[in-house]
């Protein structure tokens, strides 16, 4: 859901294709490298603290949602039922 929330957000922005691109690039980056990282950082820092950096990323994660969700346009849909995208 937050690659999603991210890249509807880039859509608001005004060079929008070039942002959503980073945002695509970001987050195959990410789902490539989430896996070994998860599985080297307890080898290197030691298991306790590898599960206190996957709760503070999550808290991050968590803490940036509502910015995100304060730039991503608002669907609205008219009389007719036509849907047009509103920025907040």
């Amino acid at each position: 859901m937050t690659f999603l929330a991210a890249l509807v957000a880039s859509g608001a922005l005004p060079d929008s294709a070039r942002v959503m691109g980073h945002v695509g690039f970001a987050g195959n980056l990410g789902r490539l490298l989430v896996s070994p990282i998860i599985g080297g950082l307890p080898t290197l820092v030691g298991l306790p603290t590898a599960l206190g950096l996957l709760a503070v990323a999550a808290a991050t994660i968590a803490g940036l949602a509502p910015v995100t969700c304060s730039v991503a346009p608002v669907r609205t849909q008219d009389r007719q039922g036509f849907v047009a995208d509103d920025a907040r």
